[in-house]
């Protein structure tokens, strides 16, 4: 028994990173396994943050950082705008979630 220990040269991978790199970014030679990845990518090129917040009109390349700013800087809105999670993680400080 290893005691829970892996090899050094095993390593997890992801399904992320062991998925067929097939998209391929028009503006340079990166690929992505995923459309939504090489659109999410293709912003870093063309400028393009189509997510504004409700509150300021602050302007995101993705929903998830936009409604983590809503989350961070209007905590007064985010409920009424349905962003707000009230409940924590006692382990991991930063993740909230709308359920217990």
């Amino acid at each position: 028994d290893s005691g829970g220990m892996t090899s050094p040269d095993c390593k997890k991978s992801s399904a992320y990173s062991s998925a067929p790199q097939k998209q391929k970014c028009p503006y340079c030679d990166r690929k992505f396994p995923w459309s939504s990845s090489l659109v999410r990518h293709i912003r870093t090129h063309t400028g393009q943050k189509p997510y504004l917040c409700d509150v300021c009109n602050y302007p995101f390349t993705t929903k998830s950082n936009c409604d983590r700013h809503l989350l961070r800087k209007h905590p007064d809105c985010a409920q009424a705008l349905g962003a707000y999670r009230p409940y924590r993680c006692s382990r991991c400080p930063n993740a909230a979630f709308t359920s217990n």
